[in-house]
C-alpha cells in the first residue's frame, strides 16, 4: 500500500512551482477549449474531455494572459496590478493556479 504524507505532497508542489519560473515558461490556454465570460468570472468548456469548469474572476484572468506569449511572471505582474496584491502573493497565486490548469490539462506545452 501506498501513502502520501502532507509532506510528500508539498515537495511536489515545490517541483511543480520550480518548473513554472523559469523566465521561457509561457503558458498557453488549450485549443479544444470554448469559454464564455460571465462579468465575474468565465465558464470554460473542454471538448476533448467533454468536462465543464467554472472559474472564479482571479482564475478566469490569469487564463487570459495563458495565450502562449506571457510568462507566469509577467502574468503575475498584470494579476497583482488588477487585485491590488503584493509580487509575492501574486506570484503565489498564479503559480497554484496554473498548476492546478496543467493539471486539469487545460494548458499546452507550447
Amino acid at each position: 500500500m501506498n501513502t502520501t504524507t502532507a509532506e510528500d505532497r508539498e515537495g511536489v508542489k515545490s517541483d511543480r512551482c520550480d518548473r513554472l519560473l523559469p523566465g521561457t515558461y509561457r503558458p498557453m490556454k488549450a485549443e479544444t477549449l470554448s469559454q464564455k465570460d460571465l462579468g465575474d468570472g468565465c465558464v470554460l468548456y473542454d471538448a476533448n474531455r467533454g468536462a465543464i469548469y467554472t472559474l472564479n474572476r482571479t482564475a478566469s484572468f490569469i487564463l487570459t494572459y495563458c495565450n502562449g506569449g506571457s510568462t507566469v511572471e509577467e502574468i503575475a505582474r498584470q494579476s497583482a496590478v488588477a487585485f491590488g496584491l503584493t509580487p509575492d502573493e501574486a506570484m503565489r497565486d498564479v503559480i497554484s493556479m496554473i498548476s492546478v490548469f496543467q493539471e486539469e490539462e487545460l494548458l499546452v506545452t507550447g
